[in-house]
């Protein structure tokens, strides 16, 4: 934990972030979604002013207090937020793959139906065959879009932390089955801040934009 005003203010915008996140999810939801934001803020509330206390133990040197809030109050908390997170995530990803067989399926339906609309005439046939065909690239490119975007961040296109989870826990497998390492390098973009407070959000998102084409 680095300690010092800077970064405990990074932090504060982080988590300010992600409370207007919940709110626009509880806005644009259902009554579910509203009362999962609200557990999660719930969670978030406790969270944060263990934070807090964490922040003043760096401050002030005392590694040892920083450790065992950390270890404490802080992680668990944590655990509880981000699988809240996940789960709903998981939830909805599988709740799209639901509606995009439903859509599938009925495709086929009309699929099926097509020998019978037959009789009606060549041109009813072509008709259907055409909606047909645009029914089936709809889906798959609905399917491709929903699939991407739940493995990858959509402002940078690189890969989000449910895909680094999955190709971490492949890597270590690897790693146990061959007796090799396996390591992860964390890169941080510095003063990114600056450009926020400066510039606006929107040159900040146009810099990780530029950072995510760089990185790939």
């Amino acid at each position: 934990l680095e300690p010092g005003p800077e970064v405990l203010s990074r932090y504060d915008t982080a988590a300010a972030d992600l409370v207007l996140a919940l709110g626009s999810a509880s806005l644009a939801g259902n009554s579910y979604d509203r009362d999962v934001a609200d557990r999660i803020l719930s969670a978030h509330g406790p969270y944060l002013v263990a934070i807090k206390r964490m922040f003043a133990a760096g401050d002030r040197g005392d590694t040892a207090e920083v450790l065992r809030i950390d270890g404490a109050e802080v992680d668990p908390r944590f655990d509880v937020i981000e699988k809240a997170v996940d789960a709903e995530a998981a939830r909805h990803h599988a709740l799209a793959m639901e509606q995009m067989d439903e859509l599938r399926a009925r495709g086929a339906g009309i699929a099926r139906a097509t020998p019978m609309v037959f009789l009606a005439g060549l041109l009813a046939v072509g008709l259907f065959s055409g909606v047909l065909r645009k029914i089936r690239l709809q889906l798959d490119r609905q399917r491709v879009r929903a699939l991407h975007g739940s493995l990858y961040d959509a402002l940078t296109g690189l890969p989000n932390r449910a895909l680094l989870a999955d190709r971490f826990e492949q890597a270590l497998r690897t790693g146990r089955r061959d007796g090799s390492a396996t390591g992860l390098l964390l890169i941080d973009l510095d003063r990114f801040k600056e450009v926020n407070d400066t510039l606006g959000h929107q040159f900040g998102d146009r810099v990780l934009a530029q950072i995510g084409t760089r990185l790939a």
